[in-house]
């Protein structure tokens, strides 16, 4: 029985293996091309932890060459584990600048009774929030409202320059849409058009920064608009079903989609004459296709400077990190943080700082 049972763990093991090693490689499939790649990215966490306990279990029942199998297949992707986990020392020297990124899931205005001390709060946090450069995806302004006017509470906090690009209007005249707002002059600004980005968008606005200009772009990829409650919260298997229907259509459509934004996004920034920092949320993992497709081009902060998991969305599924900043060469990152003690949107806010490096003479 006991030899029975190795034989199992071991034929297991060896499909967890080439399971993993499949997801590795489904990571550079385009979803556009085989819609299933965007699935197999998406089980990219459990694989992994699977062979961290697999080789737990051999070590623990002492047949340590078994262990070989998750070994080897953990080594081959260790990259993967980067992107999953941060390890860094603190860089001591000052930055030129910080960069906040956060998703303000519309300052909570259609969630919430209107006009409440949550919301003023929310408003307040991040008009008083002293970065320099400041990007926001599902960013509201009413004008008419002493809670909601977010821009003049901003514009009142510091010196900055705007760009807010409107993508929708609610009942009461109020804006929705993706905001850049800059200590540094904004001598240039535009907006993706392309419509694969309505209705969230990508924006990007060109910064002056002393003799350099850094393009900084901030953007909110196609959402998959799942209702997790209703999802986890199924009373019945009829109603699981349905949803669980429902999500997977909408990954589907999620993955196919992002895959193009990515594309597009990437095929501007290699047209971009300036450095470049990326802000926004991707709507997507660390493992997928869009992800590697913008890591393509610029480099990922937090794999380079953050600590810990990163997990920035804050919902029932607590464990994802969908919320990114991406930098260019001739940047340097110092740090990054993900304010989890700030829980006023369902994304958290991505702190981040930067040094711009002196330009080689033949530059």
């Amino acid at each position: 029985m006991k030899s029975l049972t190795t034989g199992f763990l071991r034929y297991s093991n060896k499909l967890l293996a080439l399971a993993t090693l499949g997801a590795y490689g489904s990571v550079f499939i385009s979803p556009e091309t085989l819609w299933l790649a965007g699935f197999a990215t998406l089980a990219m966490p459990v694989l992994m932890v699977g062979n961290v306990l697999f080789i737990l279990g051999w070590l623990i029942r002492r047949r340590w060459r078994y262990s070989l199998y998750s070994l080897l297949t953990l080594l081959v992707g260790y990259h993967f584990v980067l992107v999953t986990v941060g390890i860094h020392f603190p860089d001591p020297t000052p930055p030129h600048f910080e960069v906040l990124s956060y998703n303000t899931h519309i300052f909570n205005a259609y969630t919430r009774k209107p006009h409440n001390e949550k919301n003023r709060q929310f408003v307040n946090w991040v008009a008083n929030d002293g970065a320099a450069i400041k990007c926001f995806q599902e960013f509201y302004n009413l004008d008419s409202s002493v809670t909601f006017n977010s821009v003049a509470q901003l514009m009142a906090k510091g010196q900055y320059e705007l760009y807010f690009e409107k993508a929708d209007t609610d009942d009461l005249h109020g804006y929705i849409g993706l905001a850049i707002f800059s200590k540094f002059p904004i001598v240039g600004r535009g907006v993706l058009q392309a419509k694969e980005f309505r209705p969230y968008g990508a924006m990007y606005a060109d910064l002056k920064i002393g003799r350099d200009t850094l393009r900084v772009y901030n953007i909110h990829l196609e959402s998959m608009s799942i209702d997790e409650r209703a999802l986890l919260d199924a009373g019945n298997s009829e109603k699981l079903k349905k949803g669980s229907l429902e999500v997977f259509r909408k990954l589907k459509t999620g993955f196919v989609s992002r895959a193009r934004q990515s594309k597009i996004l990437r095929d501007h920034i290699r047209q971009c004459p300036h450095r470049v920092i990326l802000c926004g949320d991707l709507n997507d993992l660390p493992y997928s296709y869009t992800y590697y497709m913008l890591r393509s081009e610029l480099y990922n902060t937090f794999e380079d400077v953050a600590n810990g998991f990163g997990f920035s969305y804050n919902g029932r599924l607590a464990f994802l990190r969908i919320d990114n900043q991406f930098y260019g060469a001739g940047l340097r990152p110092h740090y990054l943080y993900t304010l989890r003690e700030v829980g006023y949107s369902d994304h958290f806010p991505l702190r981040a700082a930067y040094s711009i490096e002196e330009r080689k003479p033949s530059q």
